[in-house]
């Protein structure tokens, strides 16, 4: 089960107005690379990140990692502003809403 930290962080703020969801597709920022990413949801995955809040993305693997991990894109409330973000789970099924 996915559950999402919501924690005030005020590295979030510096990504209002950077990040959004539109036509399919959404600009989150990647905890990991610490960059900006546009990716194409389709349809389905839009809706159900607009409305659940989160949504498995695809999978990953970096340099030293030993195998692909699932990333998800998730929302974040900052100043009444969505704040979109893509991690891996943490601990249990955790996405952090922090940087």
């Amino acid at each position: 089960m996915v559950q999402i930290r919501e924690m005030y962080n005020s590295g979030l703020e510096n990504l209002v107005g950077k990040t959004k969801l539109e036509d399919g597709k959404v600009k989150a920022y990647n905890v990991k690379t610490k960059e900006i990413e546009e990716i194409r949801l389709g349809l389905y995955k839009s809706l159900k990140l607009k409305y659940k809040g989160f949504v498995k993305a695809d999978e990953r693997i970096y340099s030293g990692w030993s195998k692909k991990t699932p990333f998800y894109v998730y929302s974040s409330n900052v100043k009444d502003e969505k704040v979109f973000l893509m991690d891996y789970l943490h601990g249990k099924g955790r996405l952090d809403c922090m940087l």
